[in-house]
């Protein structure tokens, strides 16, 4: 009779165990297993976003920025698809974000480029001074920082209004120089003297036509994520 008992033990043990290991691997095993990949918090390093009329956002996760680009701008290398035109693409150099034209299967470094430099844990004046120094003249100094949006502030250099043998500080020609304290990062890029990106059929300004730049648009509509 014991070992019936025992027998009917084990036996109600055998189900049990049965029971709540067709329950763990049906219900719990993949909400454990399957946890990280609903959670929309994971992002790509980098991004690119289409805007739709010819625009697309660069967004760049990891070193927390994004900036909107034209599909395509001219260049002057008219085998470049139809009338010049080519493609326009992001790649990382070194430590510096290149924007530029691809054309005929290779990056176009030398045909309006920008490459951007983003440096991290700014906090005080000197710093970005040091910076200032480091990208454009070490004679200048920074005049003030002139709000721009989304926490993000246009920094801006003293001009004594002096003529370039003269200067102590004469850059004639566009830059971006953005400052956002919150993230504590700058970014700085040359823009050259000329527009680096542009449409097609309005850029021979030789014929009194004017030049449509995307530039303007493109160095306003940088900004920092957080």
């Amino acid at each position: 009779m014991k070992k019936v008992n025992i027998y009917r033990a084990i036996l109600i043990i055998v189900i049990l165990i049965g029971i709540f290991g067709y329950y763990f691997f049906t219900n719990l095993l993949p909400k454990i297993q399957f946890a990280k990949s609903d959670d929309n918090s994971v992002k790509p390093e980098t991004q690119i976003i289409k805007l739709g009329n010819g625009w697309q956002r660069y967004v760049n996760n990891k070193l927390g920025f994004s900036i909107d680009l034209p599909e395509e701008s001219r260049t002057w290398e008219w085998q470049c698809k139809y009338d010049g035109m080519a493609e326009v693409r992001v790649e990382e150099i070194g430590n510096k974000i290149a924007i530029g034209h691809f054309c005929n299967g290779e990056f176009k470094y030398w045909d309006g480029i920008w490459e951007i430099s983003i440096y991290q844990n700014v906090e005080t004046l000197d710093q970005l001074q040091n910076i200032f120094k480091e990208n454009f003249y070490d004679t200048c100094e920074i005049e003030k920082l002139i709000p721009r949006g989304n926490d993000d502030f246009d920094v801006t250099y003293k001009y004594d209004g002096k003529d370039l043998d003269e200067s102590k500080c004469y850059i004639n020609w566009a830059m971006g120089f953005i400052y956002n304290p919150g993230v504590k990062k700058v970014a700085t890029w040359n823009m050259g003297m000329d527009y680096s990106f542009s449409k097609s059929a309005e850029l021979l300004d030789s014929t009194g036509m004017t030049i449509v730049g995307y530039d303007p648009e493109m160095e306003k509509s940088f900004k920092f994520i957080k």
